[in-house]
């Protein structure tokens, strides 16, 4: 199992974990005071407080794993997200007054401070320009090659991905909010819901705009670039990268490429700051070209980095 796949379901497990024990700690406890006895309290609350700790420390070393990973331009964002949220709920939650919910806001503020920290430390290694020593396999890889015949689809999902910290952002306004009214004591739920009423209508225009545009975008795209719908020939060696299709054929160096960024789905060659090529890898005939080919460019590409396992 890869350290990204590793870091997503650590973070899963540990927030579905605390969700759980916050749902434990605030209903249960009333239906069950009705039906049994005060003495069999004790028993539910420390299987909450067992399964609080869990997700706590499940969330913290799977965010520990994906700072080290993940890249860079969303670490900032996330500890900020991360941070903003644990003052908010501390601030407005009644819930704070309880002694493992004062926990869960401090594993918070520790998160967003090491996020915070890996930020800073991956920041300065990459401006020094130190880079991993290549391995022997690294050092003179084998040609790849492969086509790519793109979609509409595949472009829309690429531009989406590439979206993906303004659909964080826009979600976080939805989430933050409805959390304070959630926890808020119950006469003060009203006035809040008004105040935060704008931020909602904006927010929800700008998520529709997030998921709709790409689709138009996408399919402009294809239509208007005949090299997209007549499909591509890559070939990826130590020396250089060439590109043929149907119409045109052409040859770059690795010094001509900006940087690299993977994804779930694609990987993404830019060869200037807002261009790139984009290849799904789906196209790549097995995981062992994917893996050749990421290996390819981490001992190839001196520009930005931003690979997965």
């Amino acid at each position: 199992m890869s350290g990204s796949v590793l870091a997503k379901r650590l973070v899963l497990f540990g927030v579905s974990a605390s969700v759980f024990a916050i749902i434990l700690e605030l209903y249960f406890r009333r239906i069950a005071s009705l039906i049994v006895s005060p003495a069999f309290f004790h028993p539910t609350f420390a299987l909450g407080d067992v399964v609080t700790l869990t997700g706590i420390v499940a969330v913290f070393i799977g965010t520990v794993v994906w700072a080290c990973r993940a890249p860079l331009v969303y670490l900032p964002s996330v500890a900020v997200s991360v941070g903003v949220g644990a003052f908010l709920l501390g601030k407005h939650a009644k819930l704070s007054r309880h002694p493992i919910f004062i926990l869960m806001i401090f594993a918070a503020g520790l998160i967003c401070f090491l996020l915070l920290l890996f930020a800073g430390v991956r920041l300065v290694i990459s401006n020094t320009g130190w880079k991993r020593p290549p391995s022997a396999l690294e050092e003179v890889p084998a040609p790849i090659s492969f086509t790519v015949r793109l979609s509409p689809a595949d472009l829309y999902r690429a531009i989406l991905s590439i979206s993906a910290p303004g659909l964080w952002w826009v979600s976080l306004l939805i989430v933050l909010p409805s959390l304070i009214i959630l926890y808020a004591e119950p006469e003060g739920r009203h006035n809040l819901i008004q105040n935060f009423a704008p931020l909602f209508v904006l927010a929800a225009v700008l998520l529709v705009m997030l998921l709709t545009l790409p689709i138009w975008t996408s399919r402009l795209l294809f239509r208007s670039q005949k090299s997209v719908q007549e499909g591509n020939r890559y070939t990826f060696s130590a020396e250089r990268i060439e590109i043929q299709s149907a119409s045109a054929s052409m040859r770059t160096a690795w010094s001509n490429i900006y940087r690299v960024k993977e994804t779930g789905s694609f990987f993404l060659v830019y060869i200037s700051k807002y261009v790139y090529w984009l290849i799904p890898k789906k196209a790549i005939s097995d995981s062992g070209k994917i893996v050749a080919l990421r290996q390819m460019f981490g001992a190839c590409v001196q520009g930005k980095l931003a690979l997965r396992d």
